[in-house]
């Protein structure tokens, strides 16, 4: 064993055609060398290139220098933490025996055999993984040694890399169940009574694979010596840039075509970017996309000359200590040379800065100041509750400095581990006015609201997840703004032409209606029902959504821009429309004479899908319907109170009420007896054929209509939504005032209504995937891939955890379903059908949302193409291979839908996240300033996790928000925090800067079996 535990620094020097141990003839000997052998293993072992992800790389590798790391624990591996993703519902797959589509299962799910890299504290281990143990993920690694690691701690894999049978002779030897929390993530040393070679085959073919990376290294040295360099953007005002792995390796070892690349090479390249770390990776999902942030060099050496400007300054303050028999002469002097240094007149000018802020804001440990002690009245016109005023300036060289606080502070570019992370509390210190705080990055993040570089409120999730590419939140170079303001420039002269002329059908007086909220301004679709000949055993249910697409070309300024934000997003501060609010509302939005684009299924009374077809139209007769209006109308509605919006608390004074423009009369109550019937028949037959999908494997997680869901409503101002915010570093700042914040309850009244809009637009998806499919077209496909090596059955977790809740409380717990969905599988975007076991459905597409959604879009360029096609033919592309017509070719289709899932899921938990954070603020604000009253104790439910700095994850039913409860005497008294028990507890503390809310748990009052206490 000793060959397999060696030093991997030594693995440098061996040359791997020289290898004498090549077992399963990994790299066989040829006249082709190293190229040619790689070239035989890749196809030996069936590897497609996946691309890969680092940490600190080994030593090997050239010691360039290092400015910028990801965030990690100094512990033998770093786990990464997943506890915020959060998955679309059409994620929950209810499991089959259909095998893994082989062009995404490698980057989705890790597989017994596959290659990893763990990140340690020192250097990345290469281990192989083994399986699921219960919640936790087993490798065996190079060193001979197993570890237990969370399911996200591999951020990279070569799929298949070694027969899962060669682990067989070491698996005997490894535990079988999960291990306790301290040996998580530590390398154990297998079972002594292994045998002496048992793991020898896996451990030599690890250590090949690590020498060649090596001697691929050491072939482009020069290259990868100067990745940064060639690969940063260098223009005076450049924006940080993204790059795959693929696209770095491809231009830095210069190669013509990416196939040219072998897994050591794209390892070579990743741990060298790791090395470099003035490139970001993603750290959420990176398998499935891999997609770096590289920081453009002026940018970086900005942040350079902050660190020398820092290392002076204290330079100066040391042989000021410790110099005393300087002459007063030369202490003058020393004294005069320190002023003239950039970081001495931030000091003194953030002093005075902070000094002012604190006659007005009181000072916190959460990351945020408190609330001004100022109120501005807000007037008839719903002026901005707050005022800001401009005071002293700052100049080039301070802002130079305040940019490196907010990329320490704000958007969390830069590591606590390293040496360019000391500048900034270096900076906390020499201000001096943050005595018995960490001088971490929450404080600093503290020192920039006090400046007024950013509001005392800012929401922090724009600045952290930066390659959302939301637009206004870069210098106004980036491509977001640019892409904003040409989108903006052609809406001046925008003049629709539609693409579509002379192909709609005129659906005349037919009623359409459009189900959504009062305040809806995109109305995307609208559903009708047609009879059938008289027949009254089927109907043609139709689903007109707006029709963009026949008016905005896909190369347009306006599609470009909605291909880069990818879809609407609102938070509650703060909105960002895909398309122009005036097109929308003007011009596209579905409203009478407007045109559609109808997905039409024929279903009969027992669910059955009869006849699917697509086709071009207009509405004539559109009615505009609330889930209230359908509720009461139909029924469904079981008391007056259920329909109502609580408001848990407000802060900052009284919400203004803002007037509702009804122009679309939503308010009007539903009464037309023959709308009610038609709207009764849609929603039989919308839930006949979910029942069909039921029995095709389509799981129901809801059987109740009353879900509770907490949102804040914030007031910022009349027309602050509209707002996009950045740092702000031209002048110190003292805002006066504050945002208004309500939390409101809502609790879900209307089951079977949404049940119905949801069963149609599925419907509408299932046409249209299945119309693509017929004809052959590539479309971003949605599917589910199923986890092979699940840690459990999820049949079982269904059945033993999931039905019982459903049955008791009527839904599932979101943390509940999330942990189904990890068993289960996930969702997947392609270019080609995939089966979507969660819909029971053969094909699935999202069409119904064109006017929020560029993937609804791109779907329509590609059905309306094939739908000219046709008619300008005369024949039907039924069962035809020609794409030609087509405005995205399959591989352009394919290249999209690979960042497709990785984009929704990031741009989820960006609203998840800016949600909490006003949540937070809310609740900082009546818990340490007394803004609002709150209950002297709540009741907690203990969810599933593991204990985290000492607290449990717990979920407080009363707002149905995520928190997290201290580990105490009570809790150890009860036998430990156990999975479904419900507490009493207080409200401890809130700490905004990391959106945690903390309590302290009194007395247990429920656990299975009975509540323990009235």
């Amino acid at each position: 064993m000793l060959r397999q535990l060696q030093n991997l620094e030594a693995d440098a020097q061996i040359d791997p055609t020289t290898v004498g141990a090549n077992p399963d003839g990994l790299l066989k000997r040829s006249s082709g060398g190293i190229r040619e052998a790689l070239k035989l293993w890749q196809e030996q072992h069936d590897i497609a290139l996946a691309d890969t992800l680092g940490r600190p790389p080994s030593s090997t590798l050239s010691d360039t220098q290092n400015l910028f790391t990801q965030s990690g624990e100094d512990e033998s591996f770093t786990a990464i933490a997943r506890d915020d993703e959060v998955d679309d519902d059409d994620d929950l797959n209810f499991g089959s025996d259909e095998p893994i589509p082989d062009i995404f299962a490698h980057q989705v799910f890790l597989r017994r055999g596959d290659l990893v890299e763990l990140m340690a504290a020192s250097e990345p281990v290469l281990a192989i993984f083994v399986r699921n143990v219960a919640d936790q993920c087993q490798f065996y690694t190079i060193r001979g040694e197993w570890v237990h690691r969370d399911p996200g701690g591999a951020r990279w894999a070569v799929s298949r890399f070694v027969n899962p049978d060669d682990l067989n002779e070491i698996l005997p030897y490894l535990p079988a169940e999960e291990v306790a929390e301290e040996k998580m993530n530590r390398l154990q040393p297998v079972d002594v009574h292994a045998p002496r070679d048992a793991g020898a085959k896996v451990i030599d073919q690890m250590l090949l694979f690590h020498q060649t990376a090596d001697a691929e290294f050491r072939k482009h040295a020069d290259r990868i010596d100067r990745l940064y360099e060639i690969i940063a953007p260098s223009e005076a005002f450049a924006d940080r840039t993204y790059m795959s792995l693929k696209d770095i390796a491809t231009k830095v070892l210069m190669k013509e075509d990416p196939s040219e690349l072998t897994q050591p090479m794209m390892w070579a390249i990743h741990r060298a970017i790791a090395q470099s770390q003035n490139i970001i990776w993603d750290q959420m999902n990176y398998r499935q996309n891999p997609i770096y942030e590289i920081y453009p060099q002026q940018g970086l050496k900005h942040i350079s000359q902050v660190r020398e400007w820092a290392r002076e300054y204290q330079e100066g303050i040391i042989e000021d200590s410790t110099n005393e028999s300087m002459s007063s002469i030369d202490a003058t002097l020393m004294a005069a040379t320190r002023s003239l240094n950039p970081l001495a007149t931030f000091v003194k000018k953030a002093r005075a800065a902070i000094q002012q802020s604190r006659q007005t804001r009181s000072l916190s440990k959460s990351g945020f100041i408190g609330p001004s002690s100022t109120r501005i009245e807000i007037d008839e016109d719903l002026d901005m509750p707050y005022r800001e005023i401009l005071m002293q300036e700052f100049d080039d060289k301070e802002r130079i400095i305040i940019h490196y606080l907010d990329v320490w502070a704000t958007s969390s570019y830069v590591n606590a581990y390293t040496n360019l992370a000391s500048v900034g509390p270096m900076i906390l210190r020499a201000i001096g006015m943050y005595e018995g705080f960490e001088l971490d990055e929450s404080t600093g993040f503290t020192l920039l609201q006090e400046l007024g570089v950013v509001t005392p409120w800012e929401n922090r999730t724009v600045y952290k997840l930066r390659n959302l590419k939301l637009p206004g939140h870069d210098s106004g170079f980036g491509e977001a703004s640019s892409l904003l303001r040409n989108s903006r420039m052609e809406v001046k002269v925008f003049e629709p032409k539609d693409s579509m002329e002379g192909l709609r059908k005129d659906w005349g007086d037919m009623p359409v209606f459009c189900i959504d909220s009062a305040d809806t301004l995109e109305r995307d679709d609208g559903v009708s029902l047609e009879l059938v000949d008289n027949d009254l055993s089927a109907y043609w249910v139709h689903v007109h959504v707006a029709n963009p697409s026949a008016f905005i070309i896909p190369d347009s300024a306006m599609a470009k821009y909605a291909a880069s934000i990818g879809e609407s997003v609102y938070f509650p501060e703060r909105k960002y429309p895909m398309l122009n609010p005036k097109v929308t509302r003007d011009q596209l939005s579905l409203a009478n004479n407007r045109p559609c684009i109808t997905f039409s299924a024929k279903i009969s009374v027992d669910g059955d899908i009869l006849e699917k077809k697509v086709s071009p139209g207009i509405v004539r007769n559109v009615h505009y319907l609330t889930p209230r209006m359908v509720g009461q109308g139909l029924g469904l509605t079981e008391t007056n109170e259920a329909l109502e919006t609580v408001s848990i608390l407000t802060v900052g004074g009284q919400m203004p009420t803002q007037p509702v423009d009804d122009v679309d009369q939503t308010g009007k109550a539903l009464s037309d007896p023959g709308h009610i019937e038609i709207l009764h028949k849609l929603l039989e037959l919308g839930e006949a054929a979910r029942h069909k999908r039921a029995q095709a494997g389509a799981p129901e997680f809801y059987s109740s209509a009353r879900i509770a869901t907490t949102y804040p409503i914030v007031f910022l101002g009349k027309y602050a939504a509209a707002k996009h915010f950045k740092i702000k570093d031209r002048n110190v700042r003292r805002f006066e005032g504050d945002p208004i914040i309500t939390l409101q309850r809502t609790t879900e009244a209307y089951g079977l209504v949404a049940k119905l809009v949801a069963d149609l637009m599925i419907i509408a998806g299932d046409v249209g995937a299945s119309w693509c499919s017929e004809r052959n077209i590539p479309i971003p496909y949605r599917g589910i891939l199923r986890n092979p090596e699940p840690a459990s059955p999820p049949e079982v977790f269904k059945r033993e955890i999931l039905d019982p809740k459903i049955a008791k409380y009527g839904h599932a717990e979101q943390n509940d379903l999330l942990r189904y969905m990890r068993l289960v599988g996930q969702t997947q975007v392609s270019d080609r059908p995939l089966h979507h076991h969660a819909l029971g459905l053969p094909a699935y597409c999202k069409a119904t949302s064109p006017l929020r959604r560029h993937i609804d879009l791109y779907t329509h360029w590609q059905i309306e193409a094939a739908l000219r096609h046709e008619a300008a033919t005369g024949t039907s592309l039924i069962g035809s291979t020609d794409d030609s017509y087509l405005p995205f070719s399959r591989a352009q289709v394919e290249e999209y839908a690979g960042g497709t899932i990785h984009r929704e899921k990031r741009m989820t938990l960006a609203k998840t996240s800016s949600t909490r954070h006003w949540i937070c603020q809310a609740l900082f604000r009546a818990f340490y300033f007394q803004e609002a009253a709150l209950p002297e104790t709540f009741e907690v439910t203990g969810v599933h996790g593991r204990a985290r700095h000492g607290h449990y994850p717990g979920w407080l039913s009363m707002w149905n928000v995520k928190v997290q409860v201290r580990d105490s005497a009570a809790v150890l008294k009860e036998s430990g925090w156990r999975l479904g028990d419900v507490w009493e507890a207080r409200l401890s503390g809130v700490d905004p800067y990391h959106k945690n809310i903390d309590m302290e748990p009194i007395r247990l009052i429920e656990r299975e079996g009975g509540r323990l206490v009235g």
